[in-house]
């Protein structure tokens, strides 16, 4: 090969070498050009991403469990409130949560290296001027690899409130702003299902007296006006745990929580009760400014107690709608007990059974 070399002109030989460099550089360019490209692809790609998990409200995140290390995207710490970081440790994470929060990031650990997905809510409590929000937060394992998690988190809170917000017109009363009928049910179904022990507590279910003259001689917007006014005077005689809730129309019913052993002697409950329904008589029949007119009505309350008289949904509300009657047509503006009732037509039961022996 050397002697053939000898043998060649010096100009063959250097032409040689020049292509042969030439080729070199052209195929190093090339190579550079499509790395170059590869890397601006793959930076316009992570562009692309960044640009629309952030559109979407969706952060993304690694953890690299040996070195106990995140990898997030913009978004999350734009969603935290930080400043941009290469990496960011647990313990960082950690301090940006609500305490009770850092152990259930502690049990994701257990997730690494196995296909298993689990779904965590996370609170970021209130900051300065920033409101606390609720962070749902998506966790992946990744099979093989037993020191890494990966997943997502995204802003929850709007999403919350809109359901709260949903549900709470779902149990109001648009006119008064009082508990609706289907919240008194569920409250209901809901304590008697497994009612606490020593639980007691009474029913007060109230007509207004004179409420559909006003409505029919003053119009709708006065009635309307006029049960916002009763629902309000109603409230003012309550207790915090006591609840008022509108049924329809003229038609309230109070849930009056009661204090002490269900042993102890039902006079102490209708104590209670008696003070209760006497404050309501008396801020119900005071004076009611209707478009200018002074108006005056009266309310007609039956009341039941939870567990003297009956221990399900609907014969509580049976028992005190049947003594709110009672107390409408003996005379109105008063208040009478189930237990009353049920006293009278079992003594009258009594002597007529006397009386036919």
């Amino acid at each position: 090969m050397l002697m053939y070399l000898k043998s060649l002109p010096w100009s063959v030989i250097i032409t040689g070498v020049a292509v042969t460099i030439y080729i070199l550089l052209f195929l190093s360019w090339f190579y550079q050009k499509k790395t170059i490209h590869r890397l601006k692809y793959r930076a316009r790609a992570n562009q692309r991403f960044h640009i629309a998990t952030s559109v979407a409200g969706l952060g993304v995140w690694e953890w690299d469990i040996k070195q106990d290390v995140l990898v997030w995207n913009p978004y999350l710490y734009q969603l935290y409130g930080m400043g941009k970081k290469e990496t960011l440790t647990v313990d960082e994470w950690k301090t940006k949560l609500k305490q009770s929060d850092a152990f259930c990031i502690e049990q994701l650990r257990e997730m690494a290296g196995n296909a298993q997905q689990k779904v965590i809510r996370l609170t970021i409590p209130e900051y300065g001027n920033r409101k606390p929000k609720i962070i749902e937060l998506l966790a992946c394992g990744v099979p093989g690899e037993p020191l890494r998690l990966i997943g997502t988190q995204r802003d929850i809170s709007e999403a919350i409130s809109i359901q709260q917000a949903m549900k709470q017109a779902a149990f109001e009363d648009k006119l008064t702003g009082l508990s609706n009928s289907r919240a008194l049910t569920q409250r209901l179904q809901i304590t008697l299902a497994e009612p606490p022990k020593n639980l007691s507590f009474g029913l007060m279910f109230i007509d207004l007296d004179g409420f559909k003259q006003i409505n029919d001689t003053l119009g709708h917007d006065a009635g309307d006006e006029l049960l916002q006014c009763a629902a309000k005077r109603m409230r003012s005689c309550m207790r915090l745990e006591d609840e008022v809730f509108r049924l329809g129309g003229d038609e309230f019913v109070i849930w009056i929580q009661l204090e002490g052993e269900r042993g102890l002697q039902a006079e102490a409950y209708k104590a209670r009760l008696d003070l209760i329904a006497a404050k309501l008589k008396q801020t119900l029949t005071q004076a009611f400014v209707l478009n200018g007119k002074t108006c005056f009505i009266s309310a007609s309350i039956g009341i039941a107690c939870y567990p003297m008289d009956a221990c399900n949904e609907q014969a509580l509300l049976k028992y005190a709608d049947t003594a709110m009657y009672r107390a409408k047509q003996t005379g109105k503006n008063q208040f009478i007990y189930y237990s009353d009732i049920h006293r009278e037509s079992a003594n009258s039961y009594t002597e007529s059974a006397v009386n036919t022996a």
